[in-house]
């Protein structure tokens, strides 16, 4: 026999996964733009060509994660204040999409 309470805290346990998954979705996200900024900061500068990244190398561009090159540079690129605001554009556009295209599914 099911109780009412039994219900109840099955479907807070079924809502805090769904907050887990979303928070985990929201982190891998905001991780792929961090990631995208380092790759076109370290592309500006041409970094790719002191890589230590031999995959960077032969594509004559950063095909890695941005972060070893960048840490080749003594000044950084831009500052710091303004590739955050880059990244968290970048990030506000993928929540944006993925709300939209969950709302286009939902309808």
């Amino acid at each position: 026999m099911v109780l009412a309470c039994d219900v109840k805290i099955l479907k807070l346990r079924e809502a805090d996964a769904r907050e887990e998954d979303d928070v985990a979705q929201s982190d891998a996200d905001y991780a792929e733009c961090v990631d995208i900024v380092r790759c076109v900061l370290s592309n500006k500068v041409a970094l790719h060509r002191r890589c230590p990244l031999k995959v960077c190398i032969r594509a004559r561009t950063c095909a890695g994660k941005g972060q070893p090159c960048l840490s080749l540079l003594t000044r950084p690129v831009i500052p710091a204040a303004r590739a955050q605001a880059i990244i968290d554009d970048l990030y506000y556009d993928k929540q944006a999409e993925r709300l939209a295209a969950e709302q286009a599914g939902e309808a």
